[in-house]
């Protein structure tokens, strides 16, 4: 049994056992047994009422059992009219807590509702802002690219170049920019690469890495790459630009000990960048006022603004070569 409170007025705690007294017959007499022990008494009583009032209220005539009848009888009518109107009561709180549940569930549904709202245009707008922060960087390096390959004497529609800015949050090389005479050469393929295969991650590593690849058939070529370059089968098939000689040069911020990214340059003629003039020139790239340019623009955003949805994996690599 639930114990009395503490601190409660006289009046107060009145009304504390009367309720208690209604919930404890309600508890052990349901309204329906009640209302039938009512009726059932009413009959057994009624005898001894009417014959209260036929004697003009003459309380001496009764005998004991007939006094007990009518004292007892408007008591338990009071308590059946007391248990109603509890009952009544309790039924429209349950309904109003139901009612505020429900009230309470809709609004919470509301408010994951518009959290996620936001969330997807808070997702939205970093996409927007990252997708035109890195076409505005692509556009700023087009212009020194193209005049790195002009002084290397190899820009033309067989050549091309490609920056990657390196992200050490995602272990992978981000293409920033690509640049060629032929436009269809300058599409981005794949984005992303990791950083610790092929030939950018050799050119990351050690400064400057080359590889010259005498195959002109797309089956050989792609396989000569999966050997030799980590690159798998199936994606050396699909690469549109199948260079001969490729040459990658790491950008630096200053000095050896603070690279930045790297420049990989393909073109499609066999041993084109062993030519003497070409090799000279990428010997003195550093020293050209495009480099210059190149490096401000690889420090000029952190790589992980970039957003690629096509880049090569790990998993990737795992295929079968």
């Amino acid at each position: 049994m639930t114990p009395e409170p503490d601190g409660l007025t006289g009046e107060e705690r009145s009304s504390w056992v009367g309720a208690r007294i209604i919930m404890g017959i309600r508890e052990y007499f349901p309204v329906s047994l009640t209302i039938a022990v009512a009726v059932l008494g009413a009959i057994v009583a009624a005898p001894a009422i009417l014959r209260f009032i036929v004697s003009g209220l003459d309380w001496a005539s009764l005998d004991g059992i007939e006094k007990t009848t009518c004292i007892i009888m408007p008591l338990l009518l009071v308590l059946i009219i007391l248990s109603a109107i509890f009952d009544r009561r309790q039924t429209a709180s349950k309904n109003q807590l139901q009612h505020d549940a429900l009230a309470a569930q809709e609004k919470a549904d509301t408010y994951k509702k518009q959290l996620a709202h936001l969330r997807e245009n808070n997702a939205a707008s970093q996409r927007n802002a990252a997708e035109a922060i890195q076409n505005s960087l692509a556009a700023a390096l087009e212009a020194p690219l193209k005049a790195t390959l002009e002084e290397l004497g190899v820009w033309s529609e067989q050549s091309r170049v490609s920056a990657y800015r390196h992200d050490a949050k995602m272990s992978a090389f981000v293409m920033i920019s690509r640049i060629s005479a032929d436009p269809s050469l300058a599409k981005a393929g794949r984005g992303t690469y990791p950083d610790d295969i092929g030939l950018i991650s050799a050119a990351w590593t050690l400064g400057q890495c080359d590889d010259d690849c005498n195959r002109t058939d797309s089956d050989a070529w792609a396989k000569y790459q999966a050997r030799n370059a980590d690159l798998p089968y199936g994606t050396g098939i699909g690469v549109m630009m199948k260079a001969r000689s490729i040459r990658g040069i790491r950008v630096n911020d200053g000095d050896d000990m603070h690279p930045l990214g790297v420049l990989i340059f393909e073109h499609m003629d066999y041993q084109r960048f062993t030519h003497p003039q070409v090799l000279n020139a990428l010997a003195g790239l550093s020293e050209l006022p495009a480099y210059g340019c190149i490096q401000t623009a690889f420090k000029a955003v952190p790589p992980h603004t970039f957003h690629h949805t096509n880049g090569l994996t790990r998993a990737d690599t795992a295929v079968s070569k």
